[in-house]
């Protein structure tokens, strides 16, 4: 939070976004947010809404059954939950969006921010694959290569332990 001027802002540390900036209040007990300062987009219908996210799924059968669920256990947040993902296609490619679908679809998972953790989760798995070196041949530094170790006698080894033993 950063106060200056009478407001106070709610500021993202590690950005620096700034989320809300409302007036200090005065008294004690007063609500200083402004009722109509509503952060949804409701430029769509949340028909228009829906058809939108749906159209850019590559399964829209898969889609459909996804968001027929999500609506009827999270009726009141639909339209939030569709503004996520609808974001998400901004963030991601589809290819990743749609595999997390088919594995939230697999585990009867219904919510937008589960669907947007397993497509960050594919995402990440994939770029950590392909940051991976693949195996190769080994080669051994110049100095060690060629010649064979010095094969001593036996008798050295066992001289050594009974030294040892003795004088330990």
């Amino acid at each position: 939070m950063i106060t200056e001027g009478g407001e106070v802002s709610i500021v993202d540390a590690s950005t620096g976004e700034i989320y809300a900036t409302h007036p200090i209040s005065a008294g004690k007990g007063e609500l200083i947010g402004s009722t109509t300062n509503d952060y949804r987009e409701k430029s769509q219908s949340l028909k228009e809404l829906e058809a939108d996210v749906l159209s850019r799924f590559m399964d829209s059968e898969s889609a459909s059954e996804f968001f027929e669920k999500l609506y009827h256990q999270k009726r009141r947040y639909y339209r939030d939950q569709l503004q996520i993902v609808k974001r998400l296609f901004t963030e991601y490619d589809g290819q990743f969006i749609n595999r997390a679908l088919s594995y939230c679809l697999e585990r009867n998972i219904y919510s937008a921010v589960e669907l947007k953790s397993a497509t960050a989760y594919l995402f990440s798995f994939e770029a950590d694959k392909n940051k991976t070196e693949k195996p190769g041949k080994v080669q051994l530094p110049e100095k060690y290569r060629g010649g064979s170790p010095e094969i001593r006698d036996l008798r050295i080894y066992e001289d050594a332990m009974k030294g040892g033993a003795m004088n330990g």
